[in-house]
């Protein structure tokens, strides 16, 4: 039987969470709270939006391939960039995690376009969803969208064997999930308080209004 790429995707994720598990040194409570702190702040290769010293920080974990992650990219996502993030309310960042092999590589083409465009290529995707990440050939999907964007065949083939940019967002992934205790997606994390699912947009601003008074 040959192996498919989602095979081989499942396979890789197993043996990547079970070397993760293994080696975490036991944390105490302190080491954890700091743990925690270090991942609900701006870091060096997050992928933002908004004023970088706002008193309100939004912290997204989504799947490209996520239902509920697109819902809120289509109904959520611009009313709160025109409100709260382009009148620099609030600092929003965005941290894609790979949950099957469509959205492993949905991250990485927006991992590849730079950040100028990498919330650009995010909403593409998101809007899109289903022309593409539920497909047999989503992978062939992924690269037509890529080329419409500007991307040449030698740069998608390159961004997609990049595995510097795989395992640093498998490791991503994992890290925020075993450290901030979630296993669905969306989450946000808004000053640090956990919200998981897709919000609309009264109750995402419901939250930050509270927190800016």
């Amino acid at each position: 039987m040959q192996e498919t790429e989602i095979m081989k995707f499942n396979k890789l994720l197993y043996i990547t969470l079970l070397t993760f598990l293994f080696s975490i040194p036991h944390l105490g409570a302190a080491d954890t709270a700091k743990d925690q702190s270090n991942l609900l702040e701006l870091k060096e290769g997050d992928h933002f939006l908004g004023d970088t010293k706002a008193k309100v920080i939004v912290i997204e974990y989504s799947s490209m391939s996520c239902p509920h992650c697109a819902e809120f990219h289509k109904r959520t996502f611009g009313l709160l960039k025109q409100n709260y993030i382009n009148t620099n309310k609030i600092l929003y960042i965005h941290r894609g995690i790979p949950t099957n092999h469509p959205s492993l590589l949905g991250s990485m083409l927006t991992a590849c376009v730079g950040k100028d465009q990498y919330f650009d290529y995010v909403a593409t995707l998101m809007d899109a969803q289903m022309l593409w990440a539920y497909r047999k050939d989503y992978k062939e999907s992924l690269i037509n969208i890529a080329k419409l964007g500007g991307l040449t065949d030698e740069e998608i083939k390159d961004c997609f064997n990049n595995k510097e940019n795989e395992n640093a967002l498998f490791e991503q992934g994992m890290t925020a999930s075993q450290k901030l205790g979630f296993y669905v997606t969306p989450v946000f994390f808004i000053n640090g308080k956990k919200h998981e699912g897709a919000l609309s947009y009264l109750e995402m601003s419901k939250i930050i209004d509270d927190l800016l008074k």
